[in-house]
C-alpha cells in the first residue's frame, strides 16, 4: 500500500518536472496590442461610420434618427463580422 502511494508521488513530481521544463509561449506586449487593434479598429471606425452616414442621410431627408440607428447596428455588426474573422485567421495560425 504504501509502495503505491509513493509511485504515485513520484509521477505527480515527474509530471510537475516536466510541465515547469516546458517553455512557456508568451505573447510579447507588441503582440497584445497588435490583436487589440485588429479587434477593436474595425468595430469602431464601422460603428462611428455608420453613424455618422446615417446622421448624414437623417438631415437630408429629415426622418428623425431611423437611418442612423439603422446604419450604426449595421457598422457595429459589420465591424464584429470582420473582428471575428480577424481573430479566427490569427487562430489559424
Amino acid at each position: 500500500m504504501r509502495g503505491a502511494g509513493l509511485d504515485e508521488a513520484r509521477r505527480a513530481v515527474d509530471r510537475d518536472a516536466a510541465r515547469v521544463k516546458q517553455p512557456r509561449n508568451r505573447t510579447s506586449l507588441l503582440r497584445a496590442m497588435a490583436l487589440i487593434g485588429s479587434v477593436g479598429w474595425p468595430i469602431a471606425v464601422l460603428t462611428a461610420g455608420g453613424a455618422i452616414l446615417g446622421h448624414w442621410i437623417d438631415e437630408r431627408v429629415g426622418g428623425g434618427v431611423a437611418a442612423t440607428l439603422v446604419l450604426l447596428t449595421a457598422g457595429a455588426i459589420g465591424g464584429s463580422l470582420l473582428a471575428a474573422r480577424s481573430l479566427r485567421e490569427r487562430g489559424e495560425r
